[in-house]
């Protein structure tokens, strides 16, 4: 069976996609899930995250993007999955895509050899994310508690309900939200987050995307595991952030097995 294709994707900076694919990407490891893995913002906080010992940056996405070289030939095997890099060229890049539908088709020719393929995005709406997101069928959105990251993801719905979305990807299924940061540290602010949180199911409802039942708590775990380059599981699987990220990894398998539903 072909691979479910994934991509974390919040037009907010800070929201949490980096360490979103970090640890959903270590639970499903545990899984015995093939998985591959891409980063495409030239930052590289995944890349640095996942395989700081790796020093090697080409070839890279970059690559591939300007169909200069078979997608087989950039992949690169650390811990337990197979990983595409990003490059100091993404920038560049950007300016001088000239097929958006070049990293699609690329996928299209190692789908079958993984489970699942997941890609990490910048929150800047360039070229290459968008390139990404027209090769996906699955997007995760990870939000904050605020309206600013509502008007985030009610971009990206229009996005992917327009007709050229659609018509460059036929096979995509849906995209999937959850709160990020989540904090209830006063009275206070438990009422205003369950006011937001009332809006994005209001809206959930009329654009059609899926709000899942599990949030990550504002936890100084999460930054301190990125931190040392290590997944939640590694830096501490105990904590209530570990357990979150299980139980959302859980119901993102669901999410995909159920076709966005």
């Amino acid at each position: 069976m072909p691979a479910k294709i994934i991509s974390a994707f919040n037009g907010k900076g800070g929201a949490g996609k980096t360490t979103l694919v970090t640890n959903i990407n270590a639970h499903m490891k545990t899984k015995e899930l093939k998985i591959l893995v891409i980063d495409t913002d030239p930052q590289r906080n995944l890349y640095g995250i996942n395989a700081p010992d790796f020093v090697h940056y080409e070839p890279s996405l970059f690559n591939i993007m300007k169909k200069e070289i078979s997608i087989k030939k950039v992949i690169q095997q650390t811990d337990g999955y197979h990983l595409i890099p990003t490059s100091d060229n993404q920038n560049d890049l950007n300016t001088s895509i000239n097929d958006l539908t070049a990293l699609k088709n690329s996928l299209e020719e190692i789908q079958d050899e993984y489970d699942i393929i997941l890609i990490d995005n910048s929150p800047a709406f360039t070229p290459l994310t968008y390139s990404s997101l027209l090769s996906s069928q699955y997007i995760l959105s990870p939000c904050q508690v605020t309206n600013e990251c509502l008007d985030a993801v009610l971009d990206l719905m229009a996005l992917v309900n327009s007709d050229d979305f659609k018509n460059i990807n036929p096979n995509f299924k849906g995209v999937g939200v959850f709160f990020s940061q989540y904090n209830l540290a006063s009275k206070r602010q438990s009422i205003i987050n369950r006011s937001i949180v009332d809006n994005f199911r209001r809206m959930s409802r009329i654009f059609g995307f899926k709000i899942f039942s599990t949030s990550i708590p504002k936890n100084v775990d999460v930054n301190a595991a990125s931190a040392h380059h290590k997944d939640i599981f590694q830096y501490k699987e105990k904590s209530p952030a570990a357990t979150a990220y299980k139980q959302l990894t859980d119901e993102i398998i669901t999410f995909i097995n159920m076709g966005g539903e």
